[in-house]
């Protein structure tokens, strides 16, 4: 799996500028929704300049510790910090009863090997040395989650599904599947004491050569992949939970996220708005309006938004745009989210001038998440936060209403609050191949072979791809092009629905407090 999800903008968007007819509107949408949020005002603060220190030159490793209180390992919600553990340690946590979700991170403390080279199937592939746990177990000895079992073709039936590997530091997530969801139901996640073998590929790598039977039939790994020395300091970070209030979930019905927009702006700006000037900027309040309202369709409210301008250091490094072909924890993106800010419950979002990376026939880069889920509360990680881009944000005339075809900033506000739903534990409804689909049964979804695509789109290796406009027909098979976490963003189908099982696994992270 990459390291995050990027987002594409229709390759034939070179702006939102007007002139040009509006495209037909799309079919009605009869997928499942989430019921909407009703939310107060959202709040825009100037939080100055960040204080992030210059790394001159270095590259950024620190281990991030939680905005929450932390809480004793058996007593209430929040934050517990397990300690610094080696790959292989089994390492016990009591959740108590009540609890919505749980999240888990692991952050590498020593090796700094950032990738691995394994061979399956006859084709070797170089991945980044992912932090991941082994295994998951709940009170009753269940496996929540394996990282030696292959997830089922429907990831919907799985207890946890992990899509994302990322070096140096990885969340994961209880529940983020159907099948999750549903076992939680109105009780919550099970309470007592969970088990987690903390791992990396590096350490599976190792296994493979040194366990007999090995377990991965068929997968070997380079020998310079093959160790067993990770430390990774643990966090595990619980959510309370609607439990005995009658709601229909464990996971609150609402609730609301603070976020942290940070203006990396060349040192000849580009973006031209400081974070003084930011909360009565136009384009500002209008991609802040935009974006509150995605979020709502989430049952979420925005709250708090701080805007922050770039220090010095990083407008020069960062100013002039992103670049993401380095996808690795000293690569420009991970270099970025690493200075969000530390100590804050915050979600943090980088609005850069543009992403260097040419545009491809699929379209071009406008958005892309550290990882999903990211390490929600936990800033400071080279994974703490998403990167948007702002090429768009004051191109064409914005309507009274929500207008993707002409608005810029709605485009860029579409963007954030899909890289926000990373963050906050969603996937593709559909990836591009067409092949791929997020664990959640009532998202819709388009399957490349059965939605009339040609042998060579539906083949990953042409890069073809499945695009929009397929996608919103109104077929079981056909559909999702409107839905926010498709990985095609396209004027003329999106509009940013989500499904209530996507509601439920949003409004789970730690991140979304009571409104």
């Amino acid at each position: 799996s990459p390291k995050a999800i990027g987002f594409l903008a229709a390759a034939l968007l070179a702006g939102c500028g007007g002139g040009s007819s509006a495209p037909p509107p799309p079919p009605p949408y009869t997928d499942p929704r989430a019921v909407p949020a009703t939310c107060p005002a959202v709040v825009l603060q100037n939080g100055g300049t960040s204080a992030a220190p210059d790394p001159s030159g270095t590259c950024v490793r620190q281990v991030g510790l939680s905005g929450l209180a932390p809480v004793g390992p058996s007593v209430g919600w929040g934050w517990i910090d397990l300690g610094v553990h080696a790959v292989g340690d089994v390492v016990p946590f009591v959740v108590p009863a009540g609890t919505a979700s749980i999240n888990l991170v692991e952050q590498e403390v020593g090796s700094f090997l950032d990738l691995v080279s394994l061979t399956f199937s006859g084709t070797t592939v170089t991945v980044p040395n992912a932090a991941i746990p082994a295994l998951l177990t709940d009170p009753g000895g269940a496996v929540i989650y394996s990282d030696f079992v292959a997830p089922p073709n429907d990831g919907a039936l799985s207890l946890l599904v992990q899509g994302t590997s990322n070096a140096q530091a990885g969340t994961l997530s209880y529940p983020n599947t159907s099948a999750a969801l549903a076992r939680v139901g109105t009780s919550g996640v099970a309470p007592g004491t969970w088990q987690v073998t903390v791992s990396d590929y590096a350490y599976e790598c190792w296994l493979l050569g040194h366990q007999v039977p090995p377990p991965l039939a068929g997968v070997t790994c380079d020998p310079a992949s093959q160790r067993s020395d990770g430390r990774y300091r643990l966090f595990v970070i619980t959510r309370p939970g609607s439990v005995g209030s009658g709601t229909a979930h464990a996971i609150p019905d609402s609730g609301s996220v603070d976020v942290a927009i940070h203006i990396v702006d060349a040192p000849t700006p580009v973006i031209q708005v400081t974070a003084a000037a930011a909360p009565t900027d136009p384009a500002m309040i209008r991609l802040a309006s935009a974006y509150a309202g995605f979020l709502a369709g989430a049952g979420i409210c925005l709250g708090t938004v701080t805007f922050y301008d770039a220090p010095g250091w990083a407008r020069g490094r960062f100013g002039a745009g992103i670049s993401t072909q380095d996808d690795g924890p000293c690569g420009d993106v991970a270099q970025l989210l690493a200075t969000s800010v530390l100590g804050s419950l915050t979600l943090d979002l980088f609005l850069v001038t543009r992403f260097t990376d040419p545009a491809t026939s699929q379209g071009r880069t406008v958005g892309l998440d550290g990882s999903v889920p990211g390490p929600a509360t936990v800033n400071g990680t080279v994974v703490s936060g998403a990167v948007v881009s702002a090429e768009d944000l004051g191109a064409g005339t914005c309507r009274p209403s929500l207008d993707l075809t002409g608005c810029g900033a709605d485009m860029v506000a579409y963007v954030a609050a899909h890289e926000s739903g990373h963050y906050l534990g969603l996937y593709h409804p559909t990836e591009l191949s067409g092949g791929s689909f997020d664990p959640l049964s009532d998202t819709p979804r388009c399957e490349c072979i059965g939605c009339g695509f040609t042998a060579s789109q539906c083949d990953p290796r042409t890069g073809s791809g499945v695009g929009g406009e397929k996608c919103r027909q109104q077929k079981a098979t056909c559909s999702g092009g409107q839905n926010l976490m498709f990985w095609l963003f396209d004027p003329s189908t999106s509009t940013g629905l989500l499904s209530p099982q996507q509601g439920l696994v949003a409004r789970a992270s730690p991140l979304v407090h009571s409104p």
